[in-house]
């Protein structure tokens, strides 16, 4: 776990992360500067939707994987109680 998440901060320190990627994650951390706290799924997943209306098929798509694959991997994560419960990555 402790590798893991090493391993993940040092992928987001460095940002090595898609521009796709990286703006599904900058949406929900505007979105939660805003609310005050981390969004719901959904909220989040309409605030991509909303932020990615005016782009292509392929980056809408992506957006989508993105976003479910980031939510799986920090359930998983919470789950192994390597991310606090409202924690993000």
């Amino acid at each position: 776990r402790a590798e893991y998440r090493d391993r993940l901060a040092s992928l987001m320190r460095n940002q090595l992360v898609g521009r796709v990627q990286e703006a599904v994650l900058h949406t929900r951390r505007t979105l939660a500067a805003r609310t005050g706290r981390t969004p719901t799924h959904e909220e989040w997943a309409e605030a991509v939707g909303r932020a990615f209306s005016a782009r292509d098929a392929d980056d809408r798509a992506l957006a989508e994987r993105s976003l479910r694959w980031t939510t799986l991997y920090e359930d998983k994560l919470r789950a192994d109680g390597a991310l606090a419960p409202d924690g993000r990555v």
